[in-house]
């Protein structure tokens, strides 16, 4: 009875054209991303959860390019889907640029969102609260703004639409309008008159935007074999300019953090423009993001072999046994090119590529197969609204960080309030720390545990 009771889980698992484990996969990285981009206090983080200084790995390092490659295997998975149901890849190349440019402005705006010019607009002491909510709900209009009159001119060439669904459209395009006014109108008056000249232009959503963009259009123009050498063309190319190009003042081959040549190109393509805390590089920079991609096609080449006609227990075996080959690849490749996620170089795409079809492989047997869901159930409801929650939590860090409060005759922001006034005098420096970064995950989790239950599943 057990064995045919797996035999209709995994034939359940072939016939249906959404892996769970897929989402359950993206969940972690995304819980992953929330837990360690918001630790209670910099000063005290576990060494796991920081990234590697400069050269190395550790698992913080993994949980971008993780996402990255699952970005490449829902291309797959979900673009065969909708051109078996007779989606044109025109329409499917709107979408992919509605979408690449939405996930990009998102990007742009949280780069942007710290740099307030409240003092003159409130009085000192203000809460800023509203200054923050305003923006955010306004440029979210904007975007949906965009989307409904693509929408509205799609349902105006239809001739048997309800005249219902176009007057909900124009009454939700009107309102998007006025709040779009309202945003032009307070955009001068909230940023700084140079708030722009000093904005950083690369980001994680910009890059994602990037990455899904050129992924999805090699996916729909071309075969998994051109694929592939589009995969290996953008790691031999990366390498060979990192390797041999002479930068001025340091020469050919000098992968450090002053003289690596993705640092150089990005000095002059976003002279002004890049992370202020690396100063000479940019972890989400202009040619980095070529080897980035390639983790990308990684997770397209695995959906093609995912949707192949092997059964799901072939699948897994395959790839496993991939992943092991490219994370001996990788270490054998990080004797001549160090493993280095700051610069994406070609041995940590590689090696992280192995480590994600590893970890897919493990999700793919523990819940498609074995069907262990419940313990899982909340990273799957991370899956669900992944850009969402990753977007709103920045965004939330963002305000508390702008909200500043009185603690002890010291004037702090309300994150470090909550750090120094609860998390610490219980767990400690580094505990505390650590606590206040579980207890983000949490509280966002109750948010999208309500999302979920009302099957409201914001695609971006």
């Amino acid at each position: 009875m057990e064995k045919f009771t797996n035999f209709v889980r995994i034939i359940e698992v072939i016939m249906n054209e959404r892996l769970e484990s897929l989402d359950v996969f993206r969940g972690i990285t995304i819980a992953g991303m929330v837990l360690v981009n918001n630790p209670g206090s910099w000063d005290y983080v576990y060494p796991a959860l920081r990234h590697a200084s400069w050269h190395g790995v550790t698992p913080t390092d993994l949980i971008f390019p993780f996402f990255l490659f699952i970005v490449g295997v829902a291309i797959t998975l979900s673009f065969e889907k909708r051109l078996s149901k007779g989606d044109t890849k025109t329409s499917l190349s709107i979408h992919i640029i509605q979408r690449g440019v939405t996930i990009f402005l998102l990007g742009e705006f949280m780069s942007g969102f710290p740099f307030f010019n409240v003092h003159s607009m409130v009085s000192s002491g203000q809460s800023y609260w509203f200054i923050g909510l305003l923006l955010f709900f306004s440029f979210s209009y904007v975007l949906c703004m965009i989307v409904l009159f693509y929408r509205l001119f799609s349902l105006a060439e239809n001739y048997f639409v309800k005249k219902k669904d176009l007057n909900i459209n124009l009454k939700k395009i009107v309102i998007n309008f006025s709040v779009f006014l309202i945003l032009i109108i307070l955009f001068p008056i909230i940023f700084p008159e140079n708030g722009l000249d000093t904005i950083r232009i690369p980001g994680v959503l910009q890059r994602i935007a990037v990455v899904y963009v050129i992924s999805s259009f090699l996916f729909l123009f071309s075969n998994p074999k051109s694929i592939v050498y589009y995969l290996i063309g953008f790691l031999v190319i990366y390498s060979l300019f990192m390797l041999l190009y002479p930068v001025p003042g340091y020469g050919a081959g000098n992968l450090s953090k002053e003289g690596n040549f993705s640092g150089y190109l990005d000095s002059i393509l976003l002279s002004g423009h890049m992370w202020k805390v690396s100063k000479t590089w940019d972890p989400e920079g202009v040619f980095s993001t070529l080897p980035a991609i390639s983790t990308a096609l990684f997770g397209v080449l695995t959906g093609k072999l995912i949707k192949s006609n092997k059964n799901i227990l072939e699948k897994i075996s395959s790839i496993f046994v991939w992943g092991c080959i490219l994370c001996v690849l990788g270490v054998i490749i990080d004797m001549y090119i160090p493993i280095n996620k700051s610069i994406w170089t070609t041995s940590f795409s590689i090696y992280c590529a192995g480590m994600a079809l590893l970890f897919l492989g493990c999700s793919m047997f523990v819940i498609d197969v074995k069907g262990y869901r419940k313990l899982f159930k909340p990273f799957l409801v991370y899956g669900m609204n992944a850009i969402t929650v990753f977007f709103l939590s920045g965004m939330l860090a963002r305000v508390m960080m702008i909200y500043k409060v009185n603690y002890n005759g010291e004037i702090v922001n309300f994150q470090n309030y909550l750090y120094l006034s609860i998390f610490m005098p219980i767990f400690g420096n580094m505990g505390g720390s650590l606590a206040y970064a579980i207890s983000y995950v949490l509280f966002w989790l109750f948010i999208m545990w309500i999302l979920y239950k009302k099957k409201i599943f914001i695609k971006v």
